[in-house]
């Protein structure tokens, strides 16, 4: 097999991948979520404040708790076992193949 060859599957392998056991998975809940404006561009100048009055800095924030990335961590090794269990299925080749 050509290396150009092996190069496009390997590539449309790994976009396939992603989007079946990675962007559809817990991730899309962490995502849905409201976006704060920014007015820097840099979101230093977007700050929250905790219920203790903590203010942290938007930069600084921890976006997923130990408990969330345990469950999104499960959901993408489910989703990736799943995968390569039904790689070789003619269904599922055809609709991971239609996009």
């Amino acid at each position: 097999m050509k290396v150009e060859d092996e190069e496009r599957i390997a590539a449309n392998l790994s976009k396939i991948m992603a989007m079946i056991c990675i962007r559809n998975t817990r991730l899309e809940d962490l995502h849905a979520g409201v976006q704060p404006v920014t007015l820097t561009g840099d979101y230093s100048d977007v700050s929250v404040v905790g219920a203790t009055g903590q203010t942290i800095c938007w930069r600084d924030i921890s976006y997923i708790d130990d408990a969330r990335m345990a469950d999104l961590m499960c959901d993408i090794v489910n989703c990736l076992f799943t995968f390569h269990k039904r790689r070789d299925d003619p269904v599922s080749e055809t609709i991971w193949t239609a996009g």
